[in-house]
């Protein structure tokens, strides 16, 4: 008999999760013999809904939020012997892991999509103790995307943390850090270091053009100290340019794992880890290659 968990927050989707639940049961009710449904109230329930998915032996689970519920639900199944077939469906603020696998950014519009969908292997990541699907986020943008409210989310979207990010960039300051890369040293003086599973960031599309999400390495991208005009000029040459690459003013490499050590006591002890605040230093990351099973839609 073939079982799926449908695990929804119902605060997402702009406080329609919970009314969104009908929509995906119609869709997937031809494909099981048995759908169950379990429904988000605190912190951690994502993760014990995934987990007792995991350990029931769930054929699939299927998470309906924002990047932050995708995430718990993570937590609950990375370690597991049986990983259910994970579907994301989409109902936060950027959805950046789900637009990779091609679903839209309209929520109804992308839990029809789950009507024709295949399963693919996708990478995710390990920070210190703790597991990740899309990016890690440090420096003064982590600073500024954890100010972001729940309210913000709700009323601005996308924009909320775009506006952020703008206030972030006239921030000139960096700061020293150390990191090991493939374990190689090397010191450099930075404003903002983003390490990313595949090639999309706040669902920008093909953001480092040389990814996949199965690829087996991570994208670590660090902006070097510069005025506001430079800073500009790095991003309109990312879009010019078709993506992420080496300047004088931004470094840009992919590796199999990192780690991250601040060497000025004054930076901002915080990182921004798949849209949610996330641990303090020092950070140790590595990608974990196909570790995940999941549903992209088939095209």
């Amino acid at each position: 008999m073939t079982q799926a968990m449908l695990v929804v927050n119902p605060s997402s989707g702009k406080e329609e999760g919970k009314n969104l639940v009908g929509q995906l049961v119609t869709v997937l009710m031809d494909q099981y013999d048995s759908l169950s449904i379990r429904t988000t109230h605190q912190e951690g329930d994502a993760s014990h809904f995934a987990r007792e998915a995991a350990r029931e032996k769930y054929e699939a689970l299927y998470l309906m939020g924002g990047d932050g519920t995708i995430n718990e639900g993570l937590q609950g199944i990375a370690q597991e012997d049986h990983r259910p077939t994970l579907g994301l469906v989409p109902l936060g603020t950027v959805n950046n892991a789900a637009s990779m696998l091609g679903f839209s950014n309209n929520y109804r519009e992308a839990i029809q999509q789950f009507s024709q969908v295949k399963r693919v292997k996708m990478d995710i990541g390990r920070l210190n103790d703790r597991y990740f699907i899309s990016s890690v986020v440090t420096g003064v943008l982590a600073s500024s995307l954890k100010d972001v409210s729940s309210k913000e989310k709700t009323q601005l979207g996308f924009w909320a943390y775009l506006k952020e990010a703008l206030d972030a960039l006239g921030n000139d300051r960096a700061h020293p850090f150390k990191l090991e890369i493939d374990g190689v040293a090397r010191e450099e003086s930075l404003s903002l270091i983003v390490v990313s599973l595949g090639p999309s960031l706040l669902r920008i599309q093909d953001l480092f053009p040389e990814a996949t999400i199965d690829d087996g390495y991570l994208n670590l991208a660090g902006l070097k100290e510069a005025k506001l005009g430079d800073k500009l000029g790095v991003v309109s040459s990312i879009f010019s340019q078709g993506g992420v690459v080496n300047t004088d003013k931004l470094d840009y490499t992919r590796c199999k794992s990192c780690k991250i050590f601040p060497l000025d006591p004054q930076v901002a002890n915080v990182s921004i880890v798949d849209g949610d605040q996330g641990p303090g230093f020092p950070l140790e990351i590595e990608v974990l290659p196909s570790h995940i099973e999941v549903f992209a839609v088939d095209k």
